[in-house]
């Protein structure tokens, strides 16, 4: 039996076109829809658990932390010639900071436990991360259905795919603003890269550091900001990366905070968003209230917060109206990972595309 290996432009072929982010966003409403069905984690019997997902493993060396995250997701074990449902995402994390972050996810075959593919996993964070978003978004039609302006805190992968993702699934978006601490090679070449694949749509940039002295919000990012439908935070900050109010309606994605420490909105914003009794969106209930700097801060607690998946298969989460701010956080899902590469290991067996090594197993 073979395997497939996928190597960072095998994975950036195939998720290239409109297609197959389709099939990219379909298997991360799926796979969240399935994660917060209410028997999905029943711990009564663990070879029956639809999904499990292990504590993360940490390796530290001299120069990187390497995370294992290893899951189970029962959906996938399809009576097809692929049938994954076991995978393990490493992801390597420079101690000194680097251009991105080296990722690879193992997939295996949940009913014979033998290796189907190995895939490079450095962009598969990024879009499953913006495709969740992006389900987010398609939730609130009194933003999807009229957003025009699209501002993105941050310019590395995620803020990319965000935009990739968005302005694909919100068809009326005309302007992008990111949002950087300083002029970079990588700004420049995002602002380049968006340009060439938005088709219709006017990509600019604003400098500002959140972290410097004199860190009033400057005129232009204060328009920015409180002319925003959709806004995107995608950093390791520690400090609110903006005091101007929002528009109401507008949506605000939170990605960057996954330490109690970390936070990328002030208190006040976060206020807004919990107007008239509205809950926080959340990925995962547990991990967020557990991980992000934001909500441990305000003191929240699950009754403040719903699941991404609750809200896909009809969940009220209250105070909803035509005017307010909707808030979602995410630290990312193990298991989203695995669906992802899922995807696009049965991508690359449909066009040829990867490496087959014959005989492995």
């Amino acid at each position: 039996m073979s395997i497939t290996i996928l190597t960072a432009s095998d994975v950036d072929e195939l998720i290239a076109d409109p297609a197959s982010l389709e099939q990219a966003i379909a298997s991360q409403r799926e796979i969240l829809t399935e994660f917060s069905a209410p028997a999905a984690l029943d711990p009564k019997n663990a070879q029956s658990q639809a999904i499990q997902i292990p504590p993360r493993i940490s390796l530290a060396s001299e120069n990187v932390t390497a995370l294992c995250m290893p899951s189970r997701v029962k959906i996938l074990e399809r009576n097809h010639e692929i049938g994954t449902g076991i995978g393990v995402k490493v992801v390597s994390v420079p101690h000194e900071g680097g251009a991105g972050l080296p990722a690879t996810t193992t997939l295996f075959d949940g009913r014979t436990g033998k290796l189907q593919a190995v895939v490079n996993a450095r962009n598969l964070t990024a879009l499953r991360n913006a495709c969740a978003s992006a389900l987010f978004i398609q939730s609130l039609p009194c933003v999807s259905a009229s957003a025009t302006n699209l501002v993105l805190f941050g310019s590395g992968a995620q803020a990319e795919y965000h935009a990739r993702v968005i302005c694909a699934t919100v068809p009326t978006i005309r302007k992008v603003i990111i949002v950087a601490r300083s002029e970079t090679s990588r700004l420049q070449k995002l602002i380049t890269q968006l340009q060439d694949v938005l088709s219709g749509v006017t990509v600019q940039s604003i400098l500002h550091d959140a972290g410097a002295e004199d860190s009033a919000d400057p005129e232009e990012l204060r328009h920015a900001v409180a002319q925003a439908d959709i806004i995107c935070t995608m950093t390791s900050s520690t400090i609110p990366l903006f005091t101007t109010p929002l528009q109401e309606p507008c949506a605000l994605v939170l990605i960057g905070s996954y330490k109690p420490h970390m936070q990328e909105i002030t208190q006040e914003v976060l206020a807004q968003a919990r107007t008239n009794g509205r809950a926080v969106i959340v990925d995962s209930a547990e991990a967020c209230l557990r991980e992000a700097g934001e909500l441990i801060m305000a003191g929240l607690t699950k009754t403040d917060v719903k699941e991404l998946g609750q809200v896909l298969h009809g969940a009220d989460v209250g105070g909803q109206s035509e005017k307010g701010v909707y808030l979602f956080k995410s630290v990312g899902i193990s298991i989203q990972d695995i669906a992802i590469a899922d995807v696009v290991l049965r991508l690359a067996r449909e066009r040829g595309v990867g490496t087959v090594v014959p005989g492995y197993n």
